[in-house]
């Protein structure tokens, strides 16, 4: 018998439902589905709860089905559950609705009060589903499911903490402190539940229908869900899944890349260019957060094939990393063919990425004593870096590229990838964490980067894929009738996982409280019960995508997947990383803290992990601004690794400067350490972008101007 973990339960007014999915006799699955009712007045017939609305169960027309009823009341053999027919009418709008699954329904209905439901589901057209369903129910283990459910759940929930005291602002606001405290809650259980697998782990990108493991959205997603939570030994378990499938053919184009998606050993694709990039890069991360050079030793390998496979056979003359136009994130195509947002060959982020991956290579081989690859690494690094400084920055403006065409000219959009200039390599910055001075872009480069995206994309509830005034501008995802969704997907749609690299450039700026506005809409999709916000949204998480533009009502409109595991761990990154600026770095053993928390979070305590350790900071803001901080190293059981870490905290000393200062303590287990300063204030004031098309108005995007617009263009198709 192997019980899955994984468990799905539904609350409503009065009764509940839990779904659990249970594998036995060579992986035939049974679902269980345990129904209970919170009315207690059990003698009363009126008061006897049933299914409040009827359970229609549809399964595929192969799949064979058995189900079976156990009452705690009635007992095993005993209930008034029943099967009810179909009517003729009900098959047709089930079909309609369901065509793949709508042939064969079913409807159970009943009056009991609390009852557990196995439904056994087979291919084999003889199989002894008596026997199946007797041996769950002999050991009982829907309801050791449920205890080892709540488990998983205890001690997720026990790995971290982070807590803010509501403020008089909270009186004033209509997100406050607390429903960030809900929101930062949720985000973290709903992208935890994407982390799926038994033997080999993996994160699904989003549901409904991103239910794979995708390279790509794999690693951007595992910081903010698995590392700031402190699941270190799953975080590790991803990474290692990964590497199983890393191509190891000299002859594949392929070759030393890590997949862009894996089901598994004989359906794995390698079409990114990043993917292998990200990995690296959550490679270093996981061995920051917890020291592990073990694992580091492990990889190595696998790192070390990447990174000569791109720079012997993918790099251009100046040691960019060239791909094709649909290699990076932005990868629409017209079927499977024709890009829709064309990148090629040399993009902005995949140079941050290559130079991060080559820094990191170079940093591995050190610790592992392998000098001469480390040398040629941070030389083919600082090759990049020199040429990324030379042909992406602007000489004057310091705008920086989108990427450059195969023939170097240079494409001026304005997009949401410059960004990752700034955060991809941040990662790098231990020595410097302060200045930035030795980063891949300086502190006035960042500046430039903050500004144009934040005044040019940046909605207050979304950050926009293209800015208003390109001709390939769409304001609407899937709502409008002009155009494929496809053709707005990276051009003016918004991704929410984008907020993500915005508000960490913006808290390295100091403008921490302009950007808030933006993480505080999040918490609202998130949160908030307000019915006239949005279209439609799911609570509890946040989507992949969204509008633009608001409709004609005013409403936002969410698109794409309900829950989008990126969108929800870059909002519970930016908390731990971003405002708190919380930065293990234990392979050096040292921690990093650099707060740029926003004024209204004058009281709070936050719990994360490190190694084998808790930490717990906590602060209150006195009247003068100065905010006073404690830190403790929780006593732990387990025999620590290290017996005193080094802990950095960067704050000003006096209330109007920028000028950050080093606090430096050591930590022992049970120890604990205070410390006070003021958190910079930026003297720029950022504005959001404002909407350059009225929809009421003549003036519109070319994407309403003519169907299908983009389509046409590409195609090569003339309307008269």
């Amino acid at each position: 018998m192997i019980l899955r973990p994984a468990a799905l339960e539904f609350v409503f007014d009065g009764f509940s439902l839990f779904f659990s999915l249970l594998f036995t006799n060579k992986q035939d699955p049974t679902l269980c589905i345990r129904y209970f009712s919170y009315s207690n007045d059990l003698e009363q017939s009126d008061k006897k709860s049933a299914f409040p609305l009827e359970l229609v169960l549809l399964v595929g027309e192969n799949i064979n089905t058995y189900w079976k009823c156990s009452s705690k009341i009635s007992g095993p053999h005993d209930t008034n559950v029943s099967l009810r027919e179909t009517t003729t009418s009900e098959k047709n709008i089930i079909y309609q609705e369901f065509p793949v699954y709508g042939n064969n329904p079913l409807i159970l209905t009943g009056t009991e009060s609390s009852y557990t439901l196995f439904i056994s589901l087979h291919t084999q057209k003889h199989h002894d589903y008596n026997k199946s369903i007797a041996f769950i129910e002999k050991k009982s283990f829907s309801s050791k499911l449920l205890k080892k459910h709540g488990k998983a759940i205890r001690d997720f929930f026990s790995s971290f903490s982070f807590t803010l005291d509501p403020s008089e602002v909270d009186k004033k606001v209509k997100i406050g402190n607390q429903d960030f405290n809900n929101a930062l809650l949720w985000s973290l259980f709903s992208a935890w539940m994407m982390v799926t697998g038994l033997k080999h782990r993996g994160i699904w990108a989003g549901l409904p229908w991103f239910c794979d493991n995708w390279g790509r959205d794999t690693f951007i997603a595992l910081p903010g869900v698995l590392l700031v939570s402190g699941c270190f030994e799953e975080a590790k378990n991803v990474i290692r899944s990964f590497a199983r499938y890393q191509d190891k053919n000299p002859e594949s184009p392929s070759y030393g890349r890590i997949p862009n998606r894996y089901r598994n050993k004989k359906d794995v694709i390698y079409n990114t260019v990043d993917g292998t990039l990200w990995f690296i890069r959550e490679v270093w991360e996981y061995a920051e957060y917890t020291g592990d050079k073990q694992f580091l030793k492990k990889m190595f390998p696998v790192v070390s094939l990447a990174l000569e496979s791109d720079r012997q056979r993918r790099c251009d003359g100046y040691g960019f990393l060239t791909h094709a136009h649909s290699d990076t994130w932005m990868d629409a195509r017209i079927e499977n063919a024709e890009p829709l947002s064309p990148r090629a060959d040399r993009a902005c982020d995949i140079q941050a990425l290559w130079y991060t991956a080559l820094k990191i290579g170079s940093r591995m081989a050190a610790i592992l004593h392998k000098q001469q690859l480390s040398e040629l690494w941070e030389k083919e690094a600082e090759r990049v870096k020199k040429h990324f400084l030379e042909f992406f920055v602007a000489k004057e403006s310091l705008k920086i590229a989108d990427y450059l065409h195969e023939d170097g000219e240079r494409d001026e959009s304005i997009r949401p990838n410059q960004l990752f200039c700034v955060t991809v390599p941040s990662i790098l910055d231990t020595e410097n964490f302060n200045t930035g001075e030795k980063s891949f872009v300086d502190m006035e480069i960042r500046a430039q980067i903050g500004k144009e995206v934040f005044t040019k994309l940046t909605m207050p509830y979304g950050v926009l894929s293209l800015s208003q005034d390109h001709e390939h501008f769409h304001p609407f995802h899937d709502s409008s009738a002009f155009y494929h969704k496809d053709s707005a997907y990276h051009n003016g749609t918004i991704w929410l996982w984008n907020t993500g690299p915005l508000v960490q450039t913006m808290n390295l700026l100091y403008a921490q409280d302009a950007v808030y506005e933006l993480t505080r809409s999040h918490v609202e999709q998130i949160v908030s019960t307000e019915p006239h916000r949005w279209t439609s949204r799911c609570a509890g998480t946040l989507s992949e995508n969204m509008d633009a533009y608001p409709d004609r009502k005013g409403m936002l409109h969410p698109s794409g997947t309900f829950s989008q595991t990126w969108s929800l761990s870059e909002f519970s990154r930016n908390a731990f990383s971003s405002y708190a600026g919380i930065k293990p770095s234990l392979l050096f053993n040292r921690i990093f803290i650099r707060p740029s928390f926003p004024r209204e979070w004058k009281k709070g305590h936050i719990v994360f992990s490190a190694g084998t350790s808790q930490y717990r900071l906590s602060w209150h803001t006195e009247d003068t601004h100065r905010i006073r901080f404690s830190l403790e190293r929780e006593e732990s059981r387990e025999k620590q690794k290290y017996k005193s870490v080094e802990i950095i905290i960067l704050l000003a000393l006096e209330k109007d400067t920028k000028e950050l200062k080093e606090q430096r303590f050591y930590l022992s287990d049970g120890v604990s350490c205070l410390f006070s300063g003021f958190i910079p204030q930026a003297d720029v004031e950022y504005e959001f972008a404002t909407q350059l098309y009225s929809m009421a108005g003549s003036k519109k995007p070319n994407a309403l101007k003519e169907p299908n617009y983009l389509y046409n263009k590409i195609k090569g198709i003339k309307r008269d």
